[in-house]
């Protein structure tokens, strides 16, 4: 069973690989397979925390820090403790329609009548079983064309 420490060396051991090879910061969301490597246990390690809340809380403590997204809240990464990095600060235009402030702005634009076929998608998708539904990929381009 991996203890914390074990678990704090292997993320320091991961960030740090990490960020030699392409000098950006590894996002959390790739964390759990490369610790599974290290740190097969880890989760028992975390007790019960977040892989978050953990690295957070022993982050600058052990060589590592945990570096947010400036607009996108869920993308998150580690980076040795170290070194200067933020995320690129995207606008509007750059981002596309992933802006939920302009998405809202052209639904009231167009009326509730505009939505009915992405919400009846929706609705038949809902009546899917999981494994069916994770072989579904939908364009966003496709909704926005439902939506006009």
């Amino acid at each position: 069973m991996a203890d914390e420490q074990e678990v704090k060396t292997a993320l320091k051991k991961i960030v740090d690989a990490h960020w030699d090879a392409r000098k950006a910061p590894i996002l959390l969301s790739e964390l759990p397979e490369k610790l599974k490597e290290e740190a097969p246990d880890y989760k028992e390690a975390l007790g019960g925390k977040s892989l978050k809340a953990f690295a957070m809380a022993a982050g600058e403590d052990f060589g590592f820090k945990l570096i947010t997204h400036p607009s996108q809240r869920a993308k998150l990464g580690l980076a040795p403790a170290n070194v200067d990095f933020e995320f690129p600060k995207e606008d509007a235009t750059q981002q596309g329609v992933t802006s939920a402030a302009v998405g809202q702005e052209g639904a009231r634009e167009r009326g509730p009548r505009s939505q009915e076929p992405v919400l009846a998608l929706l609705r038949a998708l809902r009546a899917l079983p999981p494994e069916e539904l994770e072989k579904v990929v939908i364009p966003v381009s496709t909704l926005v064309k439902l939506l006009k």
